[in-house]
């Protein structure tokens, strides 16, 4: 499996735009930090599980 493996520094007022792009490419990214955003990420992740369940 090829992977890039991305770490970036933002400021907080920039999380909601970096998860819109986060979300147009639901299927690949990984997301590790802050735990907010990762809690974010994976709500959504269940939030489609159930709507295609």
């Amino acid at each position: 499996m090829l992977y890039v493996n991305y770490q970036i520094d933002l400021p907080h007022r920039s999380l909601n735009e970096f998860s819109l792009w986060v979300q147009r490419y639901m299927d690949s990214p990984q997301v590790l930090s802050p735990p907010s955003l990762v809690e974010k990420h994976r709500q959504a992740a269940k939030d489609l599980v159930a709507r295609y369940s």
